[in-house]
């Protein structure tokens, strides 16, 4: 059994407030579009939207008219919100499971289908997409401290896919150490493994700030 995971609980501060998930695009919030990306693609089972506990109802009314969906409410952390759905699902555990940002409304099809391949294949896999940027690392105060090679460095996307029983396993670990990571392939990188790549699709960017939504001639101010 395949599962996707579909994260929405975030308070959106650097929106300053702005659900960016619920902003209509083409008729239709961002969520809703990946949502029924995620559907179409025939390939999981169930599909879990985490939102945030006061917008459950409002977000349950946004996505009427998909299937298969599940509803829950999330944490207070991203990594809170994916072990509520990793808990959820431990009744009735299923195989695979691949955690997709909400606010990442325009992954394709086929990046979905090329993350729960290579999970099959070797347990963990993420999309990525090239550097533009030189990436440099820095320290505390600003200095830069290595000089990364572009060519070597790749910037992470999702969803994320796993096998599911080890990232339940490795989500407790975390709780019980009290650690914090930025996504689910660093816990399962830390705890259990190495994870793979596959090639993203560009338009798979990660809808953070205003002039993402100015850039899909969305207007937060006059909605």
């Amino acid at each position: 059994m395949n599962v996707a995971v579909i994260l929405a609980a975030g308070s959106s501060t650097r929106m300053g407030g702005i659900k960016k998930e619920f902003m209509p695009y083409r008729g239709k919030p961002l969520l809703y579009h990946g949502g029924e990306t995620f559907r179409r693609t025939e390939l999981f089972d169930r599909i879990l939207i985490v939102c945030r506990k006061d917008l459950l109802r409002e977000t349950e009314e946004m996505l009427t008219g998909l299937d298969k969906l599940t509803f829950l409410t999330g944490g207070n952390t991203r990594q809170e919100s994916v072990y509520n759905a990793l808990a959820f699902l431990e009744p009735s555990p299923p195989e695979f499971i691949l955690i997709h940002d909400g606010a990442r409304p325009f992954v394709s099809d086929e990046t979905i289908a090329s993350v729960l391949k290579k999970t099959g294949e070797k347990g963990a896999c993420i999309p990525v997409e090239p550097a533009t940027n030189t990436m440099k690392l820095i320290d505390e105060e600003g200095k830069i401290i290595s000089h990364l090679k572009r060519d070597v460095t790749r910037g992470a996307q999702t969803p994320q896919g796993f096998r599911y029983p080890p990232l339940l396993k490795a989500h407790r670990a975390v709780m019980r150490s009290a650690g914090s990571y930025t996504d689910d392939s660093e816990i399962w990188d830390a705890y259990v493994g190495p994870v793979y790549t596959v090639e993203g699709n560009l338009e798979n960017d990660k809808i953070t700030y205003r002039s993402d939504l100015l850039s899909l001639g969305i207007h937060p101010e006059s909605e």
